[in-house]
């Protein structure tokens, strides 16, 4: 049995994350100067699969969704980063981020328990 109000809240959620994903993806791939000689992209379904499959994973963690695709988009293309290395380095260096940041709540939680 469907909720109308599920489908609603979907629905609204699937537009303004596409249109976040179309504008960033667009306005990012023109700086870059990968759009062809008609300002179309290469590869939009391609890279619409993997926004997708991105907000779903960003989903469970807890980021907004329109955050995955300003962060993998517009980062590094201003900087002339093309490859895609730059995001993996960025996506390692944010999982390593997760166990500094509980080492630094346990260190908190032991100062304020010990009472340094």
């Amino acid at each position: 049995m469907l909720n109308i109000a599920a489908v609603i809240m979907v629905f609204t959620m699937f537009m303004t994350d596409f249109s976040d994903t179309m504008g960033i993806v667009i306005g990012a791939e023109k700086e870059a100067d990968l759009l062809d000689k008609d300002e179309k992209l290469p590869g939009l379904k391609r890279i619409l699969l993997i926004d997708s499959l991105a907000v779903v994973v960003g989903g469970l963690f807890g980021a907004k969704s329109s955050i995955t695709t300003y962060i993998k988009s517009a980062a590094g293309v201003s900087d002339g980063e093309r490859t895609g290395i730059m995001l993996t380095a960025t996506g390692i260096l944010f999982l390593l981020s997760i166990f500094f940041v509980v080492a630094f709540i346990a260190e908190a939680i032991v100062k304020r328990v010990v009472g340094e």
